[in-house]
This record gives C-alpha cells, sequence and structure tokens, in this order.
C-alpha cells in the first residue's frame, strides 16, 4: 500500500492535470459561494454596479461569455504551446529532461488558471436570471469573474517569459544542478547506521562475515521483486530496523536506478539460526522486508543521484553530436558535472557496512563511489568529444581541477582519462 501511495504521489508531482483539478475545484466553491452572498446581499452590492458597468441579465450574459470563450481558447493555445515545447526540448535535450518540464508548477498554475476561470465564468452564467417574473443580476460574482479575466492576463504574459526562458540551455543546466546539490546535501553523509570511521577495531572484524556467510553456505532467503521495473527507493531505516528486530544480516545486490526483473535479487538475507531456541519462519520474516524496496516504471530523482548525473550527460552527448553540433553547451554540462564531482568529493561517503547499537554487523548496501560517480560523468562525453579540440581542452582543465579535490586512490581514475583526452589531443597536433 506505502509502494502504491508513493508511485502515486510522484505521478501526481509530475503530472498536468492535478493542480488545474485543484483550481477548478476551488473555482467551483467559489462560485457557490459568491451566488449565495449576492442573493443574501443583493442590495449591499448595488455599487458594483458602478464598476462593472452591467445593470441587466443580458448584458451580464454577454460579459461572462465572453470570457469564458475566451478562457478556454486561451487554455488550448497555452497546452498546444506547452506541447510544442516539450516536442523540441525532447529532441535537444533528450526525453530524460522531460520530468522537469512536467514538474514545473509555473506551466501547471497557468493551465489551472484559465480552466478555473473557464468554470467560475460558466457556473455564474447559468444563475443569471432575467425573466419578467424573476431577475437576478451576480453583481459580485461578476466582478470576481472580471477580476480573474484580468489575472488570467497578467498569467498568460507571464506564461510567454516563463517558456521563453525555462528552454534556455542555461536555465535548464542551471535548474539541474541546483536539483543534484540538493539531493547530494541530503544524501551525504549517511545517517543510517554507522560507517566504519565510526566504529571501534573489534567491530570491523564484523566485516570478514560477508565473505564468510557466502562461504559457509549459511541458513538465508532470498528476495526477489514482484514486478519488473526501476528500484526508486530503498528504505534503508527499514532495513536495519528489520534486521535488528530479527536478528539477521541482509545484504541488497542493487543501486538506486538499477533495472530489475522478476528472476534478478533484490536482497539476500543470513540468519542465525544456532542462536535461536526455536527455527523461525525465515519466508514469512523475509516477506517484511519486501516493502523496503520500491520499485516503478521510470526512474526518479528522490534519492537517485546517477540519474541526475545521467541527465547532464546526456545533453552533453546530444549536444556533440553532429546533428546538433554544439559544443558549448556541452561544455557548460562539463562544468556542471564538475561541480557536482567536486561536493562528492568533499563528502563523507559511507561504508558498505552498516551495524546496530551493539556494534553486530546487520546491513551490507551498496554505496556510490567517486570513481564510478566519476566514469559515469565523462566516459560517454570523452568518446563523444573525440573530433573537437575546444571540448578536449576544457575536459582536461576540469580534470586538472578535480585532482585538486580528490586523494588516493581516487585520483589514478582521473590520471586514467586525462591520459586518453591527451591522446586524443595529440592526434590533433599530428594533423
Amino acid at each position: 500500500m506505502q509502494e502504491y501511495l508513493e508511485t502515486l504521489i510522484d505521478r501526481i508531482r509530475s503530472s498536468y492535470w492535478f493542480i488545474p483539478t485543484v483550481m477548478m475545484l476551488i473555482a467551483i466553491v467559489l462560485s457557490v459561494l459568491t451566488i449565495q452572498i449576492d442573493r443574501s446581499a443583493s442590495d449591499n452590492t448595488a455599487w458594483i454596479i458602478d464598476i462593472i458597468y452591467v445593470d441587466s441579465a443580458e448584458g451580464a450574459r454577454d460579459v461572462l461569455s465572453t470570457i469564458a470563450s475566451s478562457m478556454i481558447t486561451v487554455a488550448g493555445v497555452v497546452f498546444s504551446i506547452t506541447m510544442v515545447v516539450l516536442s523540441l526540448t525532447s529532441q535537444q535535450f533528450g526525453p530524460l529532461i522531460l520530468v522537469h518540464f512536467l514538474r514545473d508548477r509555473g506551466n501547471q498554475l497557468v493551465l489551472g488558471t484559465f480552466v478555473a476561470t473557464f468554470v467560475y465564468c460558466l457556473l455564474i452564467l447559468r444563475s443569471i436570471r432575467g425573466s419578467e417574473s424573476l431577475t437576478f443580476v451576480p453583481h459580485l460574482s461578476i466582478l470576481i469573474g472580471i477580476g480573474m479575466a484580468l489575472a488570467s492576463l497578467g498569467v498568460l504574459i507571464f506564461f510567454i517569459h516563463h517558456v521563453a526562458s525555462t528552454i534556455q540551455p542555461t536555465n535548464i543546466l542551471a535548474k539541474l544542478a541546483n536539483n543534484l546539490k540538493k539531493e547530494m546535501e541530503i544524501m551525504f553523509p549517511e545517517k543510517i547506521g554507522e560507517s566504519l570511521s565510526g566504529v571501534s577495531s573489534e567491530i570491523l572484524i564484523n566485516v570478514a562475515l560477508e565473505e564468510k556467510l557466502e562461504r559457509e553456505a549459511a541458513q538465508k532467503e532470498i528476495i526477489r521483486p514482484s514486478h519488473s521495473g526501476y528500484l526508486r527507493l530503498i528504505r534503508i531505516d527499514r532495513v536495519l530496523d528489520q534486521a535488528v528486530n530479527h536478528n539477521y544480516i541482509v545484504r541488497i545486490e542493487h543501486h538506486l536506478g538499477q533495472f530489475v526483473t522478476e528472476t534478478d535479487v533484490l536482497a539476500t538475507i543470513w540468519f542465525d539460526i544456532e542462536s535461536s531456541d526455536e527455527r523461525p519462519d525465515t519466508t514469512a520474516i523475509a516477506k517484511k522486508l519486501h516493502p523496503a524496496f520500491v520499485i516503478g516504471i521510470s526512474r526518479t530523482q528522490s534519492g537517485d543521484v546517477a540519474f541526475m548525473f545521467v541527465q547532464l550527460v546526456e545533453i552533453a552527448v546530444r549536444s556533440l553530436s553532429p546533428s546538433l553540433n554544439d559544443p558549448f553547451t556541452a561544455m557548460m554540462c562539463i562544468d556542471r558535472l564538475k561541480e557536482a564531482l567536486i561536493l562528492l568529493a568533499l563528502q563523507d561517503l559511507p561504508s558498505r557496512y552498516r551495524f546496530d547499537k551493539n556494534g553486530n554487523l546487520r546491513v551490507i548496501a551498496p554505496v556510490i563511489t567517486y570513481p564510478e560517480m566519476f566514469e559515469l560523468s565523462y566516459v560517454q562525453i570523452i568518446e563523444y568529444a573525440k573530433n573537437d579540440e575546444r571540448v578536449l581542452k576544457h575536459l582536461m582543465s576540469v580534470f586538472s581541477d578535480l585532482l585538486l579535490y580528490v586523494t588516493a586512490p581516487d585520483d589514478e581514475t582521473i590520471h586514467y582519462y586525462a591520459k586518453i583526452v591527451q591522446q586524443h589531443l595529440i592526434r590533433f597536433e599530428q594533423r
């Protein structure tokens, strides 16, 4: 149930329908309230006639009909423009970047404003009466409708400016880098369990249990995914609590963002059968751990730092393709990746091994390493940039800067790929 709710929340955040729907419901409630106010205080709202210049039922219908028809027309235009922008952005920057546009609250609020104004005016329109026996013109409601129309005009101007600025490469990369920085500040240092630097030398002996467990083939259970998809979330705190409560050791087999199938192993559990008086139901205990792994149809930014690196790499690779040939955008991506790698180098990266309060090894978790993230960032870019001397020189400059922040053995990876870049540059000099 919790996995379903988290998937639903993520879909809502990246959907275009949720905020417009909420705003439409607010407009419905507002229309009911304003009509009731007009009916109960019709005499007190007569001064509004001097503002809206509408005194007859026919005039009120014309005003609201004009606003409603124009709003639904503009809403259609806004939706069309949004689709065109998404299409062009996908072609130039790649489909992975679309998640940022789908989560853009500005575009959702713009569409919601037009829809809400249309629904409000439509509902107020049906309340107007102009017969000989009954005449009712909701002056306050009409005034609010006109105010919403003026607000929609301002929102339209904002939308044009917002779209024009959103699709600029500098703004896209800045937003990606800012989101990546925030996520890394949340992820590191790891606060669940204890790293190797925080335990005594006696506890470090437990690290050998990983090899011992495999060698001696202790009582174990294997957790497999209930369905295929991308590993979106691993609740390490829940894994650690379950391991402590049921006295077992669990090894998580996959990183966040990896694609798993129903035949893959999510985690391996080793039970301490000898220390228990009764043989536990290991299968039932293993099932309790299953909700700690959230699997979805696509990767998300929440906790998946590698996916955010991939988004920057995709933009750089596309920019270096012959179809776009935009090396300056690629160099901006290289700079943003450099920023993230420097931040990663300054973080206190956690150990694979997590211990309980008594110093017992409980969780063996996959962790991000600096060489892995460096290779993820620059290996593909180096391959696509081998025919562009400017980008290669920029890479060498970035690698030199990164060496100031890393120590052995992480610097070996940078030196290795710096030599590859240098070989590509030598070919340009030999031409």
